[in-house]
């Protein structure tokens, strides 16, 4: 993943590669059968974690879905189910 930063004060711009760095979004526990097929197909890695949910401030399950090299991440979260 490349960033690039940009510095208001001198104008510049700063670029630092990280190789170790995956894109994710996190999608609600448990997956459905087409996330979990979705995911598959991304050749994603997932794990369960816990997250405060801002709105009611319980803590709730989340499945984080990590891809790496994915040229459209935007894409790859808005193909798995929406919560409800």
């Amino acid at each position: 993943m490349k960033f690039t930063f940009f510095n208001t004060c001198t104008g510049g711009r700063k670029e630092i590669l990280d190789k170790e760095y995956w894109v994710y979004f996190l999608v609600p526990y448990p997956l459905s059968q087409k996330d979990e097929d979705i995911i598959k197909e991304l050749g994603a890695e997932t794990r369960l974690e816990e997250k405060k949910d801002l709105f009611t401030d319980h803590m709730v399950k989340v499945v984080r879905v990590e891809t790496q090299g994915s040229s459209d991440p935007d894409r790859a979260a808005n193909s798995v189910e929406p919560s409800s």
